[in-house]
């Protein structure tokens, strides 16, 4: 279901707001463009800095040179000190709490085509086919507020180009047990040479150019939201989904706060000469970074654990072999949240270790446990070996 034409029976643009309330809109834009980065440079060398101190929590177990261990444990104490810095990165950069719906998304997407009016004047074509395309009774499990800033970020994009007209487009797919709907925004102003998707430090795609595709993907992600740019034959298309379903969906309850493991910002270096040795686990490991997957399995396979891996978290909501696992380690990022809140709701008990670089609200239950990254290896361990048990019982 698509709309791509203006309707000559759609409504006038709203005019632009007054200036005081223009500078408001775009004074968040840029905030909230300001915070990704910010959030950016502590999640991307949070994950570097993980890699780092596991590697040389390895070496110190394995040293068998006095001087060596020693060294490793001044290494590991200057990793504390960015570790440190980062955090308070970390923490000027946070999101403003995020609500669950469900939120009608006719309701949402008509909020974020108005707030576009007030920033930018009349400068969308096509709202109301693309609303058309949008049923009543769908809905998805954010708030209208994280939609709007999704998409202003993305006309903020085409702003920055030049463009005085866009056209909105609306999209349902089928994802999973879900739908997934697309906002698209076209211009028609020339070749795009930047990034095509949210910048990462980690995988040369940084540019400051698509910041606002960052912003946007930050603002959505919670409920499977994905953010990215396309070339056109004479412009560029932006596109922001996220996942919906048709009827009446009751609210999801974030029970407060997870059962986060604070130990690892205060625990010493790796010491696992104190830990029973454990029985083999079988363990799967889903997260998007190499050096991550890198370190866990090199730190898991070290006591004979048989691991398995994926670079793509939101892939477990989708396996059908979960059960042959004692724990996931979950990346809370591209779409592992999401895919954990799925499993749960068919009723599926895996052991789930959720490790993030970020805060994060989500509901809490028995079989899933949360850590901050970077963690150190004997957090690592006793965490798993709490969840085996799981099995176990």
């Amino acid at each position: 279901m698509t709309g791509s034409t203006p309707n000559p029976s759609a409504p006038a643009a709203a005019p632009a707001t007054d200036p005081l309330q223009l500078h408001a809109i775009r004074n968040r834009e840029e905030t909230e463009r300001l915070r990704f980065l910010g959030a950016l440079v502590s999640h991307d060398l949070n994950n570097a800095l993980f890699a780092l101190s596991g590697r040389v929590q390895l070496l110190k177990v394995r040293a068998q040179e006095p001087a060596v261990q020693k060294l490793a444990d001044e290494i590991l104490t200057t990793t504390k000190y960015f570790d440190e810095l980062l955090t308070q990165l970390h923490h000027a950069c946070a999101r403003p709490p995020v609500g669950h719906g469900p939120t009608a998304v006719r309701t949402a997407c008509s909020e974020a085509f108005r707030e576009i009016d007030r920033s930018a004047g009349p400068l969308l074509d096509g709202v109301a086919h693309a609303m058309t395309a949008l049923p009543a009774d769908l809905s998805f499990d954010g708030e209208t507020r994280a939609l709007v800033s999704a998409a202003l970020q993305c006309v903020a994009l085409h702003r920055s180009r030049g463009a005085n007209r866009l056209r909105v487009t609306a999209e349902i797919t089928p994802d999973g047990d879900h739908l997934r709907v697309a906002l698209s925004f076209e211009d028609d102003e020339g070749a795009w040479e930047d990034g095509l998707g949210p910048p990462s430090l980690l995988d040369n795609s940084f540019t400051l150019a698509a910041l606002p595709l960052g912003a946007a993907h930050r603002a959505i992600r919670d409920f499977g939201g994905k953010v990215a740019a396309q070339p056109t034959e004479d412009g560029l298309r932006t596109r922001l989904s996220f996942l919906a379903r048709r009827g009446i969906a009751m609210p999801q309850n974030d029970g407060g706060a997870p059962h986060a493991s604070t130990t690892n910002r205060v625990d010493d270096a790796c010491t696992t000469a104190s830990i029973p040795a454990p029985r083999p686990r079988s363990i799967l490991i889903a997260d998007d970074e190499p050096a991550v997957r890198a370190i866990l399995v090199a730190a898991l396979e070290a006591v004979d654990d048989d691991v398995e891996t994926t670079d793509a978290p939101a892939s477990i909501a989708t396996r059908d072999d979960l059960a042959r696992f004692d724990a996931v380690i979950l990346d809370a990022g591209a779409g592992g949240l999401s895919a954990l809140a799925d499993i749960r709701a068919r009723g599926d008990r895996t052991p789930v270790l959720v490790a993030t670089s970020d805060d994060i609200a989500m509901t809490q239950d028995p079989w899933t446990r949360v850590v901050r990254k970077p963690f150190t290896l004997d957090v690592l361990d006793r965490e798993l070996a709490m969840l085996a048990r799981m099995r176990e019982a």
